[in-house]
């Protein structure tokens, strides 16, 4: 009863893989949406007025929230989210890529719908498993600041490191691309934390 009131120690978080997966993926996806919240409007301006990269931002922010709201119970019917994690990530890809060529209706709206869906969705999944891969509320709780923790250090560096690119190089198809590189990794990190696995010490 006292180890799990006190709940997984520091020194086994570290020394955990799936802890530190956990953790990754919080890191990335949010890093993921900073930028794209960051940027989005600044390269829509590109092409729309700024009314309307405004608008097109809030429509992005608006099909976030169903999807934020629909994860977890799906998450709840599997034995394993590896699927779930995976398909986020694949839609968080096409969003990447599709914001690269988003001068085109089409690729608009698929930037618009898979990167609205991935920016609900990865966030409260990786929450899920937070409490869906533990023993009980002091694990989880461990855990969920552990993987944050480490996370926003991560998702910090995002926005800022995009813009020096951006000055850099002149152009958005490098910072896009890096973006859309670093989105595959989480199909991987979104396979690995949605294993059947409880994480106790």
């Amino acid at each position: 009863l006292e180890n799990q009131a006190k709940g997984l120690s520091l020194s086994f978080l570290f020394r955990s893989r799936a802890a530190w997966w956990a953790a990754l993926y919080m890191g990335i996806q949010c890093m993921m949406y900073y930028c794209y919240v960051a940027w989005f409007p600044t390269i829509l301006q590109q092409i729309v007025s700024a009314e309307m990269a405004g608008m097109l931002t809030s429509v992005y922010m608006f099909i976030s929230i169903p999807a934020s709201f629909l994860t977890p119970i799906l998450a709840d019917k599997m034995k394993s989210q590896s699927l779930l994690g995976v398909v986020i990530g694949v839609l968080y890809v096409i969003a990447m890529v599709s914001l690269m060529f988003c001068s085109n209706p089409v690729f608009l709206v698929l930037t618009l719908l898979c990167g609205g869906i991935c920016a609900g969705a990865s966030f409260s999944y990786i929450l899920a498993l937070f409490a869906m891969h533990t023993k009980n509320a002091a694990d989880a709780t461990s855990l969920g600041g552990f993987a944050q923790s480490v996370g926003n250090l991560i998702a910090a560096i995002g926005p800022a490191f995009m813009g020096q690119l951006l000055d850099r190089t002149g152009s958005w198809t490098i910072p896009l691309g890096l973006l859309s590189l670093i989105s595959v990794s989480l199909i991987i990190l979104g396979y690995l934390v949605g294993r059947d696995e409880i994480i106790s010490q």
